[in-house]
Formats: structure tokens, sequence, C-alpha cells
């Protein structure tokens, strides 16, 4: 198998064509402009890219998409680290150290860590993808919706280890999260908390709720303030202070390592993806610290992490999509729509007898990976100094994007007035001490959560004992509580201390 694999890898490095090649880096440029522009994922820039895909060979069509997959989640961390303001809700986390590193005049280098850890996070899955594909598309087959519940109960036991010094109040913006979260049609037919609004049928849209939590905050914020950075501190351009925060990651590989099998792991579950992953790596991120600071302080492992693991996410969400023919995010079913488009059907057949199809693509993903890092850090480089803009310019400006990013995701201005009552709270928030954070992660769980519980109900008749009796379910509801606790028992004796 090992020997095999190799040998189409190598073929399809050998058969590369320029066309290919160019088509690659076309995606890799517009997806890593698009991740930047608050509001515009993956999926979007995938779908402005598929029609062009329909003259093209497989290979060269795949190539341009995955390369602007991975791309797209790469670049949302610039706008994350420079103006609080992520880009993609892959890079929420990232916000957190990422824009404290760069109040403190570290934006260069926190820049040069992003990168490098989104290019070995994704460079690491796409080995997994390589060498594992079949095995773990198999154990992904073995969940059903008690495990997908566990996943969503694993995501809620993070709410504890990011939350601030004061635990009680981030877990009460949690639990509203939470609530929030379940707003809409319910699995049985039933509407919830819409206020008979239609918009609010599918439920609260998080992408213009987290423009409001960390775009609109921030600018409400900065109207204070005399400028983006801390007083005293200035910000200048210096591409060498990037290639610092690069030798910076390479310090702390263990950590990327782990964060970006974590972040594969969790993108395989369909439904996952990149947003959980980045605040699951964020909280080991703690771990991987002596002394773990106050959250959003400024910390290198809290970009580190969240980086290596969003974008390994992809690589995991790949695995999904090509084995077994499930899309478990917009962006991977825009890959199969390609796909279908060239005759191809994705699935196990696809793995026994078409799997030279797809690793020519896989080898131009990894090349992406090479050129994202370059451009990444020039594009990086360029637009840095957009932190030096007085506040009273770039805080109208961050609300014109937030709300532009809102209204982009499905052409809806209820979804501009979702992100200004979500800015309001994230304000109050902010300054009663009440946890953004906890809140978004309640808020992107909170569905899933509830849809997983009552699935489960229904297919078991009822017996929740299921949730132990199944292995899979039972490890990691276990590894949950003994997570919830462990956070509980460090806050207390920090506390103490």
């Amino acid at each position: 198998m090992k020997t095999s694999l190799w040998t189409l890898v190598m073929e399809a490095l050998f058969t590369l064509n320029l066309q290919a090649f160019l088509w690659m880096f076309v995606g890799t440029v517009l997806g890593v402009f698009g991740g930047f522009l608050p509001g515009v994922n993956a999926t979007m820039v995938l779908v402005i890219l598929l029609p062009l895909t329909y003259s093209m060979p497989l290979e060269s069509a795949l190539g341009m998409l995955l390369a602007a997959y991975g791309a797209a989640i790469f670049g949302g961390s610039g706008s994350a680290i420079l103006l609080n303001t992520p880009g993609t809700g892959g890079s929420a986390a990232t916000a957190l150290d990422g824009f404290a590193l760069t109040k403190k005049g570290k934006g260069n280098q926190a820049l040069g860590i992003a990168s490098m850890s989104s290019f070995l996070g994704g460079f690491i899955s796409v080995v997994i993808l390589l060498l594992l594909m079949r095995p773990l598309a198999r154990f992904a087959l073995r969940f059903g919706p008690p495990e997908y519940f566990a996943v969503s109960i694993f995501g809620v036991s993070i709410i504890a280890s990011v939350t601030d010094n004061d635990t009680i109040k981030g877990i009460m913006a949690g639990v509203l999260g939470l609530l929030l979260g379940t707003v809409g049609m319910s699995l049985t037919g039933q509407l919830r908390g819409t206020m008979g609004n239609l918009f609010l049928t599918g439920g609260i849209n998080t992408v213009p709720a987290m423009m409001g939590l960390f775009a609109l905050t921030s600018a409400f914020n900065l109207i204070n303030e005399k400028s983006v950075m801390n007083e005293g501190v200035q910000h200048k351009r210096n591409f060498k202070e990037e290639l610092e925060g690069c030798l910076i990651t390479l310090k702390h590989l263990p950590l990327v390592i782990w964060t970006a099998i974590i972040g594969t792991v969790i993108g395989i579950l369909p439904g996952a993806g990149a947003s959980i992953a980045c605040w699951a790596a964020y909280k080991e991120s703690f771990r991987f610290t002596k002394n773990p600071p106050k959250l959003g302080t400024g910390h290198y492992q809290g970009v580190i992490a969240p980086e290596s693991a969003n974008n390994a996410a992809q690589g995991g969400a790949l695995i999904t999509t090509f084995a077994l023919g499930i899309p478990g995010s917009g962006a991977s079913a825009v890959l199969l729509s390609a796909l279908l488009l060239h005759g191809v059907t994705a699935g196990p057949q696809l793995l026994v007898q078409g799997i030279d199809l797809i690793i020519q693509p896989i080898v131009l993903l990894v090349i992406s990976f090479f050129v994202c890092l370059v451009i990444g850090l020039i594009f990086e480089y360029v637009v840095s100094g957009v932190v030096n803009i007085p506040t009273k310019i770039i805080a109208p400006v961050i609300i014109a994007l937030g709300m532009t990013g809102s209204y982009a995701f499905r052409g809806a201005i209820f979804d501009c007035f979702t992100a200004l009552v979500f800015g309001i709270l994230g304000y109050i928030m902010s300054k009663t001490g009440y946890s953004r954070v906890a809140m978004v992660l309640g808020l992107i769980l909170g569905k899933m959560t509830e849809q997983e519980l009552v699935r489960t109900s229904i297919r078991f008749g009822g017996d929740f004992s299921v949730f132990f009796t199944r292995p899979i379910s039972c490890v990691i509801l276990v590894v949950s509580i003994l997570s919830i606790l462990y956070s509980l028992v460090m806050k207390l004796r920090t506390s103490k201390n």
C-alpha cells in the first residue's frame, strides 16, 4: 500500500503540467485575498471559481479549487490579527491573542507565526490524508447521532477553558449562546424564538453574529482610542520580524503537530470543521504553556494552535468528502460538484478504482501550501500598515467591512441588523466582563447539540444510555467531563494564588 501510494504521488508530481500549476496559483491568490476580507469564506470563493472549471481537465479544476479552499482559511488570519476582525469563522480564536500581539507592537511576528502555523498544519493534514484516508473513512462511518452529540458536548466543554478569570460569567455567556443557537425551526417542525421573522427560521446566522461580536465590538472600542496600538507603541512594516515569527513557530513544533492532528480529526466529522477545530486547539495552547497567561493577553501559542488546527481541518474534511462522498461543509459540497461535473462520483469506489484521479490535485494542494506561505507573507507585509491608520478612520472602515461581510453571506439586509445587535451586545459584554468567546462557541454548538440529541432519541426510542454503552461516544463524553473538571480546578487554584 505504501509503495503503490508513493509511486502514485511521484507519477503525479512528474506529470504536472504548466496549465495545472497556473490554475493552482490563481486559486491560491484569490483564496488568500478572499479569506482576508471579513465575511468572504472558502465556500464563496469556490462558488465564484466553479464556473471556470467547466472546460478544464479534472486535475486542473480540483487543483485550483483545493488551493483556494486552503488559502481562504489561511488568509482569514490577517484581518483577525491586525484588526480583531476574523476573515473566516476558523480564524475567530486567532483574533484573541493575535490582536493583543499587534497592540503590543508584535503584529509582524504574529503574522509570521500565523503563516508558518497554517502552512505546517495544512501540510501535516494532507500527509495524514494520503496515508490514512481509507482507515479514517471507515472510522468515520462508525459515527452516529450519539457520537456526534458527544462531539458537540466536547465542544461545549471548551467553554470553561476559554473564559477569563470570572468562570461563572463565562459559563453564563456560553449558556446564552447555546440558547440562541436553538433559535429557529426544530427537527420536529416547531419554531422557537423567531418572533415571526422568516429570516430566523433557519436560526441565527453565525457569520453576522461573529462580525458583530468581534469586528463591530472592536470598532466600538477603538472609537475611544487614539490608535489601534497600545499607548507609546508603533507598528512598522518589517519582513525580518515576520520571518522571526516563522522561526518561533518551529520552536513550538510539538504544539503544531498535536493541534494539526486535532484539527484533522475534527475536520473528518461532517458539520464540525474549522470553527470548532480552532477553539479545541486554542484550549490546548494553554496546556503547552508552563505558566498559562490570561486569555487574550498576547501569547504566541494562542496564534500557533488555532492556525495549525483550522488549516488541518480542511485536510480532514477532504477525507470525508473523497472517501465517503459526504460534504461536511459548503466548501466541500462545491468540491463534490466539481467532481460530478467531470463524471467522477466520490465515495468508497473512488478509493478502490480511481484514487489516481485525486492524487494529482492533492499534490497540487501541497505545492499550493508553499506558494501560499510566500504569497501570504508578502501580502500581509503590504497590508500590515493598516494598523497605523487613525482610529477615527479605521473604526468606520471596520464597521463597513463587518456590515459588508454580513450582507455578502446571503445577500440579506437582516443580517446587517443581526451584526449590529450582536455588536452592541458584544460591546456591553466586553465592558462588564462576560466572555464573547464563550457566546460564540455556544452559538456554533447549540443547534448541533440539540439536533443530535433529538436524532439519538428518535433512533434509540428515548434510551439515552446509548451514550455510555457505545464505546466512542462514551470515551468522548468522559474526556469532556474530565476536561471541564480540570479547567474548573485549575481556575480555582489560579484565583486562590
